[in-house]
């Protein structure tokens, strides 16, 4: 396998001379735009936890109970969305770094040359 099929793989990109290529038209065509979707995707969770939190203080009343129940399992399923948000968030961090270390997109500053030599 050559290096260029190697990098195929382990970034799922075609690359070309150190340049990407994207093979998908789409949201999800980039690390850098599926971090972005996930972005929006915490600020719409963050208002429906607000939204839901209200509603939950309006349906006080022993007669909504039921509702008030499903309000409080519905703030539960966001809380739960919002972590693996999080979560999807750090590695898509962890995969983009990867990717520019394997492509060889960060430059290293003389600082760190000179930490990793002292290791």
């Amino acid at each position: 396998m050559s290096n260029l099929e190697k990098e195929n793989v382990v970034t799922g990109l075609r690359v070309y001379n150190k340049k990407i290529t994207h093979t998908m038209n789409n949201p999800f065509e980039s690390i850098e735009s599926a971090q972005e979707y996930f972005q929006y995707l915490a600020e719409a969770i963050v208002e429906a936890k607000e939204s839901v939190t209200s509603d939950i203080a309006a349906n006080s009343t022993p007669e909504l109970r039921r509702r008030q129940d499903a309000l409080k399992l519905a703030f539960y399923k966001l809380e739960r969305l919002e972590q693996h948000a999080k979560s999807s968030r750090r590695l898509l961090n962890d995969l983009r770094t990867i990717r520019r270390l394997l492509l060889e997109e960060r430059v290293e500053t003389p600082e760190v040359v000179e930490q990793n030599r002292a290791r």
